[in-house]
């Protein structure tokens, strides 16, 4: 599935990027070259239908499953809660995943997909009378003596919030980063526009989450319940076919590795070279000579200058025989790592 893989210069290092289907975008000396705000419609669009979508049904499940269910209202809150914490929790695992594995773009076509199906179930347990409990007064509810739901009918329920979960961890990591990717950032003008793009990014979220707080929720309690769900699925359907439409024009940075994976070969490599004692440990400017620090590769621009903090750590970026290879990498990624890796480690767990 993988497609070929085309280079795009970007600023002192250089970034394989898969070409999109057809390697029809805008191409520079045979490169393809990141067409910024061309690509942004699709993307925004994406995430902002996910958000109304996966707002529109959490904001009030609860409601859903005591009116329309006949669950109890502590079972209903503690669903909503677990459904709330899993879908919190998600995209660290879709990040994951995305860095290591898929890339952006699958991990966000997959996610859409899972959101899709999540949406759908969820619409067919408020229309098909099969799927949902008989409807009950609340003075039955209030006596307990409604019909609870059976296995078929809490499966169908389970599965799909399990959907939404699964697309909800699988856009939200990946939808802002993509955009980003879409930008050229040697170039002034591409900079000024990905100041653009964050905020029609968060604008769009904002707006999305109002949309389903307010007018999505007032559908769902006073007009009809596959109406309130059944205009999120149709959003998300629409956001699907809006992604797939910019296919030829997006750059694809191919997975480099989990953050996690650095974070840990950092960890290891330094602790193996424990023992080991820094050179020039009171002048870092030239200790940073001295260290594993190779030409910067993938997806990154800028270089990290070596820092004082957590000085252990810079113990494993120390040269020993036979660490590098010819072509100047390194042998054994978890015992010599650079002192990018170093940087990135102190970087990503304290933002």
């Amino acid at each position: 599935m993988a497609a070929p893989a085309a280079e795009v210069e970007m600023g002192g290092g250089e970034a394989l990027l898969e070409e999109g289907a057809g390697g029809s975008g805008a191409r520079r000396g045979g490169r393809r070259k990141p067409l910024g705000w061309k690509c942004m419609p699709f993307i925004i669009a994406t995430e902002t239908f996910e958000k109304v979508g996966s707002v529109g049904v959490a904001a009030n499940l609860t409601v859903y499953l005591v009116n329309r269910y006949n669950i109890g209202r502590l079972a209903a809150a503690n669903i909503t809660n677990i459904f709330y914490g899993t879908l919190n929790f998600a995209p660290l695992l879709g990040a994951f995943i995305s860095d290591a594995y898929l890339g952006r773009f699958r991990t966000l076509a997959y996610g859409s997909f899972f959101s899709l199906l999540g949406m759908l179930g969820l619409t067919l347990s408020a229309s098909v009378p099969a799927l949902k409990p008989p409807d009950c007064s609340q003075t039955a509810q209030l006596g307990g003596h409604c019909n609870s739901p059976s296995t078929l009918q809490l499966s169908v329920l389970y599965i799909s919030l399990a959907f939404l979960t699964i697309g909800g961890g699988a856009i939200r990591p990946c939808s802002l980063p993509f955009g980003v990717d879409q930008f050229d950032m040697t170039d002034e003008k591409s900079r000024k526009g990905l100041n653009s793009y964050y905020n029609w990014y968060y604008g769009t979220t904002t707006a999305a989450l109002v949309f389903s707080m307010t007018i999505l929720i007032y559908i769902q309690n006073s007009i009809s319940w596959p109406i309130g769900f059944g205009i999120p699925t149709f959003f998300m359907l629409f956001s699907i076919i809006i992604l797939f439409m910019g296919t030829r024009r997006y750059v694809h940075v191919p997975p480099e590795g989990s953050i996690f994976t650095g974070i840990a070969q950092v960890l290891v490599a330094s602790f193996k070279k424990r023992r080991l004692k820094l050179p020039h440990p009171d002048n870092i400017n030239q200790q940073e000579l001295l260290l594993f620090s190779p030409p910067i590769g993938g997806h990154r621009i800028f270089r990290l200058p070596l820092t004082s903090q957590f000085r252990c750590l810079n113990k494993g970026a120390i040269v020993r025989d036979g660490d590098i290879n010819d072509d100047g990498s390194a042998r054994n990624s978890w015992e010599l790592c650079s002192i990018q890796q170093i940087e990135e480690a102190l970087l990503y767990p304290y933002p």
